[in-house]
């Protein structure tokens, strides 16, 4: 019995599945090196919610993402944004008899895994989603408007860091660490390029992104500590009607003037544009 067709029916299935793998290992891996551009907010103790658009800022960066195949890269990238938000404009007065408003420039560096959905057999270069998480180091410095000045607020510790009442508690750091997550979705161009929209969220390890985090200081300490009508207190409590005390009580300590619960997030939203390099360097990993 001549047995060549079966033969045929089963081999040339598998030798078709082998070249796609081969092809796949002729592919990977390669590098995308690239730029980033888009916008930056943040959550927080000042924010005004996401769908403020008055309070998205330019923001932009550079990236490398290694491929090791079609559902994981590897990305290193850099990223400058600003983030910012005013009392002044809340629809709550509690908020606007609160009068804080901050501005700040943050420069982050991070590394994160890209895992992309439905690689398999349907899969095409057309577009398909992506997830990321990762870290991430960043450093910021908060400033308040104050009498048409820009003004560095962590020198100021404007919560009392370093008075009597807190003179266990430093400055907090200009330097922190925040956890990336987000989506995505990437085009492939032609030519090696690579077009994706990505949102992506940072929750930071600090509640001073916006120089806000716990309660009012007491005057008397601010004023021991650093002087009559000096900025360190003029900046820590600016509320418009302040509150009124019984005769013979004290400053209540525990005014707040934030929320200590919660850590500030900060958000880039915009599209990576990157080309594929293939040669040496992938090779050496």
């Amino acid at each position: 019995m001549n047995n060549t067709p079966l033969r045929a029916l089963v081999f040339l299935p598998i030798a078709y599945l082998l070249s796609l793998f081969h092809a796949q290992a002729q592919q990977y891996p390669y590098m995308e090196f690239g730029v980033n551009l888009g916008f930056s907010n943040y959550q927080g103790d000042l924010s005004s919610g996401l769908n403020d658009f008055d309070f998205w800022k330019n923001a932009g960066g550079i990236l490398a993402k290694y491929h090791f195949d079609r559902t994981v890269k590897l990305r290193a990238g850099a990223y400058v944004g600003r983030v910012t938000a005013d009392d002044a404009v809340s629809t709550f007065y509690w908020r606007r008899n609160r009068n804080l408003n901050f501005r700040s420039n943050i420069y982050e560096f991070q590394i994160v895994s890209e895992i992309h959905l439905f690689t398999g057999p349907s899969y095409t270069d057309k577009g398909h989603p992506y997830v990321l998480a990762g870290l991430a180091g960043f450093m910021f410095n908060p400033q308040a408007r104050y009498d048409n000045e820009w003004i560095d607020l962590q020198p100021l510790a404007t919560e009392g860091q370093g008075t009597t009442y807190l003179r266990h508690r430093d400055k907090y750091s200009l330097i922190d660490l925040a956890i990336p997550a987000g989506v995505g979705i990437e085009l492939k161009m032609g030519r090696g390029y690579y077009l994706s929209l990505e949102f992506c969220y940072r929750w930071t390890l600090t509640d001073f992104l916006d120089d806000v985090s716990g309660y009012y200081p007491d005057p008397n300490e601010m004023e021991i500590a650093y002087g009559e009508n000096s900025l360190n207190q003029a900046l820590s409590d600016r509320r418009l009607e302040k509150e009124n005390y019984p005769i013979g009580q004290g400053f209540d300590r525990f005014q707040f003037r934030g929320d200590p619960t919660n850590k500030d997030r900060y958000v880039f939203f915009g599209v990576n544009i990157t080309k594929q390099f293939t040669g040496i360097l992938c090779n050496t990993f």
